[in-house]
């Protein structure tokens, strides 16, 4: 939002909307608390950081510590394919 990229109607978070969505996929979303307000209901949610400390990890049901450009198509790439994403990706399940 802070590029300009979206609109501030699509922020989620504590100032913004709150989603209860099936899958929640964060990417390169660090998870501060204001944020994880807004998106912690939702039913699965996949993480994918550099930062393997990243606040995010400690809600997520499935996370993925690696660059968000290179996870991103090989996850997608899975999925098209019907591999598994654990396999593409390399899958860190969260505690």
């Amino acid at each position: 939002m802070d590029l300009g990229y979206v609109d501030k109607d699509h922020q989620v978070g504590q100032t913004g909307t709150t989603v209860r969505p099936a899958l929640y996929v964060a990417c390169g979303i660090s998870g501060a608390v204001q944020h994880r307000a807004g998106m912690q209901e939702a039913a699965r949610i996949v993480a994918v950081n550099n930062d393997a400390d990243a606040p995010i990890f400690q809600i997520a049901h499935y996370g993925v510590v690696g660059d968000l450009n290179d996870v991103i198509p090989k996850m997608i790439k899975a999925v098209r394919g019907g591999a598994s994403i654990e396999a593409a990706a390399g899958e860190r399940k969260a505690d």
